[in-house]
């Protein structure tokens, strides 16, 4: 059974979002943020998926928390992912059957910042927000500049596409997510999972993973 685990995407596309030219939001000195996001991706090989996930980041302390449930080939995957720079360790965690399982692996992804590498393009209303709309390569963000929050960001290559909606977007992050359950406390090995990089629709979900069970 394969299935693509794709918490990244939230440091991926929340971490593109900020550019020089928006003094107002380049001037704030974020720590971290919290969101939620909900994506929707369709590629050429007639793979796709629908994915929400809950994110909170610590910039500073590099940590980052993300749960997330996944529809893809009519199977739906539940998990939770915390990663800590300071010994670079990430846990996935599930449950099955009402026990919890984690499982260790060594490196971590998590970014210290917003990038400021996004080009303004034009202004779009997005119901009641008036956006910024921000680009880069294949990657376009609508952008909150009265809030300092992307709203949305798509995606678009020969390989697929992929559209992912930002709510409740804080630049902060909350504590409490950090602490690992104590199935964790002794974790399994990894000798359950293969990890393999794939690109879905862009390089800016390059290191987003894909996990096959035995």
């Amino acid at each position: 059974m394969r299935y693509s685990i794709l918490f990244l995407i939230a440091l991926c596309v929340i971490a593109t979002t900020l550019v020089k030219s928006q003094d107002a939001c380049a001037s704030e000195n974020s720590i971290g943020f919290t969101a939620i996001l909900a994506s929707v991706s369709y590629s050429s090989n007639n793979g796709g998926f629908i994915q929400s996930n809950f994110v909170t980041i610590d910039y500073v302390g590099q940590r980052l928390y993300s749960s997330y449930e996944l529809e893809s080939d009519g199977q739906t995957y539940n998990g939770t992912n915390i990663q800590f720079g300071s010994n670079s360790t990430q846990y996935f965690i599930y449950e099955s059957n009402g026990s919890q399982s984690c499982y260790a692996y060594n490196g971590v992804e998590i970014p210290t910042g917003l990038p400021t590498d996004f080009t303004p393009i034009g202004e779009v209303s997005l119901g009641a927000y008036k956006t910024i709309e921000l680009l880069n390569n294949d990657t376009l963000v609508l952008w909150d500049n009265v809030n300092c929050a992307p709203m949305s960001i798509s995606t678009q290559t020969t390989d697929g596409v992929i559209l992912t909606n930002v709510f409740n977007y804080q630049n902060a992050f909350y504590e409490e997510f950090f602490q690992i359950p104590a199935a964790c406390s002794t974790p399994s090995s990894n000798s359950l999972f293969k990890f393999h990089n794939k690109v879905h629709g862009s390089s800016i979900l390059k290191k987003a993973y894909q996990v096959k069970y035995f």
